[in-house]
């Protein structure tokens, strides 16, 4: 059967609807582990847990194929995190 480009990009608009949530959720609770983490003396940047997210989330995958792709996208938004935690932990400065 013929994909429909069409079609397709619907269904892809749908999921960065729903990643985009997802994300945003994400990121509420990113700024309360940020403020944890000040509180408690710890560095942003936490190896062990990043290498645990890795492990995790390529365990989750039906498709052992995607695993490099996924954990390039985890990198990304945990970089993004650490960003965002570094910005609350500033701002709460002021």
């Amino acid at each position: 059967s013929k994909v429909d480009l069409q079609e397709a990009r619907a269904v892809i608009d749908e999921l960065d609807l729903e990643i985009t949530l997802l994300l945003e959720k994400r990121l509420e609770v990113v700024k309360d582990v940020a403020l944890y983490k000040q509180a408690h003396g710890m560095e942003i940047y936490q190896k062990n847990r990043e290498d645990a997210v890795y492990e995790k989330v390529t365990s989750y995958l039906k498709n052992k194929n995607h695993q490099k792709r996924l954990r390039n996208i985890y990198q990304a938004m945990m970089a993004a995190s650490k960003d965002y935690q570094a910005e609350v932990l500033e701002q709460d400065k002021k």
